[in-house]
């Protein structure tokens, strides 16, 4: 047999073989996301360099590119490159937008791709559970108050609640006949092990992350009718983890309570440099510089500039300049980036891709498809949440992440279109 007929099969589709090297690929790349991030990145390397090849084997394929959903994932890196060409280049500050780019060459490459999703929610899974030992680790060895294990920031916290409830009520709810018992008190394990994380990484996006999952992920078919009346069993599965967290979580909230206290009560020296304080100064500045420069933003240096005056003059957190991101709110960057249009884009993207992964979600019939859509949705709920309250691209780590969560997401979508069949 020659490469070509190991490579292809009828119709210009991957073989079984391709289908399960490809589908491992990305099985791995979580599974070493929460604990090794860094083989994570390798992994991701390997399949740009592997996409190529590829995409050369299967040039003849069945069906067109779908391009709408690929132009709508490179409009925050046109955004960035547009704001640049007119307020001056950062190439540092452009290099995580550009990850949506090597996203969307892989989704061209991989477009025939048909997956095994299976393999992919059992990585994503099987990545949790070492994750809550580097997690315990830290909080009861290290006595660390936060854990954030190998990660940037919050975004330990933050994705592993994306995870939770997706396994929690795949677990549950769906129907029992797709896996067997083991397979989903594995999967009901990792979801309360992504909950621990979450609660003991003291972030607050995380537990915000994981109240919208559970109210969004119902709608989305996540509780088979006929197991509705059992919702009260997942509940009483997350008071446990938020039990065990319960110093942590009361001792944010109430710091939380304080600094925005402070902050209404003009008490510069007890919210400045606080983690509320930060975030409420940038909203008063985003404002500030939205309404001045409404239609062209000032870019990422003019930014830099006007924020580095206002800290030298005392009037704003000396922290605030030295973020990486911008203004802890992805619509407050945009908009001192590129203005209205630039916030226009932004609003584009997040519609396009929560309204894909939404679809995929409902539409999805098979349930092995059905938990990697749920747990694509969630992670894009999730993203679009801590960036809110974050950046969109604070972290290269998190930026490859989202960036491969969006290929999957991409290549899910094609699977559910006629002709399209998943390999489970």
């Amino acid at each position: 047999m020659t490469i070509d007929g190991i490579v292809q099969r009828a119709e210009g589709q991957p073989s079984h073989i391709v289908q399960s090297i490809w589908s491992a690929l990305f099985a791995a790349f979580f599974a070493f996301f929460f604990f090794l991030p860094d083989l994570s990145s390798l992994i991701a390397k390997c399949m740009l360099i592997a996409a190529l090849p590829f995409y050369w084997m299967t040039r003849d394929r069945a069906g067109a590119v779908r391009w709408a959903p690929l132009c709508l994932m490179l409009l925050p890196l046109l955004v960035h490159l547009v704001s640049m060409a007119a307020h001056g280049w950062d190439l540092r500050q452009l290099a995580r937008p550009a990850h949506l780019l090597l996203s969307v060459l892989l989704c061209i490459a991989l477009h025939p791709l048909r997956l095994r999703t299976s393999w992919i929610t059992g990585g994503m899974a099987l990545g949790l559970l070492p994750a809550l030992l580097v997690a315990v680790h830290e909080r009861h060895v290290l006595q660390a108050d936060r854990v954030f294990g190998p990660l940037s920031g919050a975004d330990f916290g933050n994705f592993a609640a994306s995870l939770s409830l997706p396994f929690i009520m795949g677990g549950l709810f769906m129907d029992g006949r797709t896996w067997s018992r083991a397979s989903r008190l594995a999967y009901v394990a990792a979801g309360i092990a992504a909950a621990l994380i979450a609660f003991w990484s003291g972030s607050r996006t995380a537990w915000l992350i994981m109240i919208v999952t559970a109210c969004v992920l119902p709608l989305l078919g996540a509780v088979s009718p006929a197991r509705r009346g059992r919702l009260w069993w997942g509940a009483a599965l997350m008071i446990v983890p938020l039990v065990v967290a319960w110093p942590v979580f009361s001792e944010r909230m109430q710091r939380m309570v304080q600094e925005v206290a402070a902050f209404m009560t003009a008490d510069v020296a007890s919210y400045q440099g606080t983690s509320m304080g930060i975030r409420l100064e940038s909203l008063q500045i985003g404002l500030q510089l939205c309404e001045a420069h409404p239609l062209g933003g000032i870019g990422f240096l003019g930014f830099k500039e006007h924020v580095r005056g206002l800290a030298d003059a005392g009037l704003i957190s000396r922290d605030i300049p030295g973020f990486f991101g911008m203004l802890h709110n992805q619509f407050l960057d945009f908009c001192v980036l590129g203005g209205l249009p630039a916030l226009i884009a932004l609003c584009a993207f997040w519609g396009g891709m929560l309204s894909i992964a939404s679809a995929v979600a409902v539409r999805t019939t098979d349930h092995r498809d059905k938990l990697l859509a749920l747990c694509l949705a969630s992670v894009l709920i999730g993203y679009f949440i801590s960036a809110t309250g974050g950046s969109m691209f604070s972290s290269t780590k998190g930026s490859v992440f989202l960036g491969v969560c969006l290929v999957l997401l991409f290549l899910l979508d094609t699977m559910r279109r006629p002709g399209g069949q998943a390999g489970h």
